[in-house]
């Protein structure tokens, strides 16, 4: 690395250069010349289409909040029945 105080793992080039094969080497390691091979004008490969939650339908704030109440409650009600058990035990 150019700036930073230790130097990139060969383990990590070759994980980064793995997942993007248009990265270019020589820029990653000296930090000269161009950061990828060809030019960002060819996007072929990637897809234009808007995030999508293919048909999952993400939660509203309220539901988020009662879900996790609900959760407490059944943590709170499972540690109780812990609690006997363990009683139970103890006395067995």
């Amino acid at each position: 690395m150019v700036r930073g105080v230790k130097g990139i793992s060969k383990t990590v080039i070759n994980a980064l250069l793995l997942g993007h094969k248009n990265v270019n080497v020589h820029w990653l390691l000296t930090g000269e010349g161009e950061i990828f091979l060809t030019p960002a004008a060819d996007q072929t490969a990637q897809v234009a289409e808007p995030a999508a939650l293919y048909g999952k339908r993400g939660l509203l704030f309220g539901e988020v909040e009662e879900l996790l109440e609900a959760q407490r409650r059944e943590i709170e009600a499972l540690k109780e029945r812990v609690a006997r058990l363990e009683e139970r035990f103890d006395n067995f």
